[in-house]
């Protein structure tokens, strides 16, 4: 049995209530975490009212931001308290399974056969060397936007941006040398980026000589023994504690977490392989390329686009495959 956990925000309502009415069944549990308001988390739950769902709201959510991780730690909270799953997969409220729920529970057992592996993560080392951005002073309190994210900089990061310097997302170097927090405003939600404290950096330099800097994808397929430790581990607590105060969390959470498991647990984790197309590297996927996508151990693609009618009738009839 597999314990499905979606994390929805925006307003794509037709694709998340295919994607969870396809679920539910007998092989599998799933949790809708909501980033709206309570009343769309009550109207959602009642169209999608079954023994195996549940719709909760979710704590407001920001990409890149900390509230990411706290979202998905909480996730897997709530799971441990759902009986008889042994596997849980966590999705955005885009993602497109490429087999039901039945074969997948097949495939992970046929896996787990084969290759002794319960768990399944992408991830991979850092090679590259810090670059530490110490904190130079306020900024201009200028609102800026890093892709689709609002932000507010301080001085050392508009210096940055001045001198075409600032990606954290393509260089990922950049990503543990920030501190990073969340601010809702009556206009929304933003980042508020600075550099670091002394203190602060003292403390991510000790942290990254105990811990390998590790990224990856968030999208992991985890076996419950692995999630009972992840929400148990007081270790997992501190990890989390540091990482929440960095850029993009998401991306090295599990992995940072996983790379220094116990020996009994690490064993049966594959580090390489999250069971995802392009290991959940975001993409248009329609009808027409779908079923170029449903090749090898993938279990999910993502992202849902184009007429979204025919694209689940594809799905649908490439679960008939035998």
């Amino acid at each position: 049995m597999i314990h499905f956990s979606i994390q929805h925000h925006g307003d794509n309502w037709e694709h998340l209530y295919w994607l969870a009415k396809s679920l539910a069944s007998a092989q599998g549990s799933i949790d809708v975490a909501l980033d709206g308001s309570g009343e769309l988390a009550t109207q959602l739950g009642a169209r999608l009212a079954g023994p195996s769902v549940t719709v909760r709201q979710s704590l407001p959510v920001v990409w890149a931001g900390p509230s990411v991780v706290m979202q998905m730690r909480e996730a897997m909270a709530h799971s441990v308290g759902v009986p008889g799953w042994e596997w849980f997969i966590n999705l955005s409220g885009s993602c497109i399974p490429l087999v039901d729920p039945y074969q997948m529970a097949q495939r992970l057992r046929a896996l787990q056969s084969r290759t002794g592996k319960h768990s399944f993560v992408f991830s991979f080392q850092v090679k590259r060397a810090p670059v530490w951005v110490p904190y130079a002073g306020p900024g201009s309190g200028k609102v800026a936007k890093l892709f689709r994210v609002p932000y507010v900089g301080d001085l050392a990061v508009e210096r940055l941006v001045e001198a075409g310097r600032f990606n954290p997302v393509a260089e990922i170097e950049m990503r543990r040398s920030l501190w990073c927090a969340e601010l809702a405003t009556a206009t929304g939600k933003q980042l508020l980026l600075r550099g670091l404290m002394p203190p602060e950096l003292q403390d991510r330099q000790a942290f990254w000589r105990q811990y390998p800097y590790t990224l990856g994808r968030q999208w992991v397929v985890l076996h419950r023994k692995v999630v009972e430790w992840l929400v148990s581990s007081p270790q997992v607590s501190q990890v989390a504690t540091l990482l929440g105060q960095t850029f993009l969390p998401d991306e090295t959470f599990f992995q940072t977490c996983l790379a220094s498991a116990p020996p009994d647990l690490k064993e049966g984790i594959d580090m390489k392989n999250n069971l995802r197309t392009k290991m959940g590297t975001p993409g248009r996927i329609t009808a027409e390329s779908l079923a170029h996508l449903a090749i090898g151990d993938a279990l999910f693609s993502r992202k849902a686009s184009g007429p979204l009618p025919a694209l689940h009738r594809a799905a649908e009839t490439l679960w008939q495959r035998p």
